[in-house]
């Protein structure tokens, strides 16, 4: 009985596994940049870009807007300070037609002679 032995042979998949991992060693070998690293950059480059484009997209127009609002609360507020002066020059001038009609009854009730004597006393001369 003249058997050989069967040698039990490696799973390819195993076999494949060690060819990948001799792969990726010999590439960090042989440069500064591996596959991971260039993907990872790649993913950074498209995120920057990501973010220029959506500062772009919002911030801009979000600062403009700012810019338009707050001009028209700087309009809002001189009008209104035009307007306050309005009423209180209507208030100066109500209280100035008030003292104006108080001295002028006043006149009237201490100064003129009773229009009725007054009437009587030409008559009588």
């Amino acid at each position: 009985m003249n058997e050989t032995p069967i040698k039990p042979t490696r799973p390819r998949r195993r076999t494949q596994f060690k060819a990948n991992v001799q792969r990726l060693r010999s590439s960090r070998n042989q440069g500064m940049f591996g596959m991971a690293e260039i993907l990872a950059l790649g993913v950074s480059l498209f995120l920057l870009l990501l973010v220029v484009i959506s500062y772009i997209y919002f911030l801009v127009p979000a600062r403009s807007r700012r810019e338009t609002l707050q001009l028209e609360r700087t309009r809002l507020q001189s009008q209104l300070r035009s307007s306050q002066e309005i009423i209180r020059q209507g208030q100066d001038t109500q209280s100035t037609v008030t003292k104006i009609t108080e001295s002028l009854d006043e006149f009237q009730s201490y100064h003129l002679s009773n229009a009725g004597q007054g009437r009587m006393g030409l008559y009588g001369e």
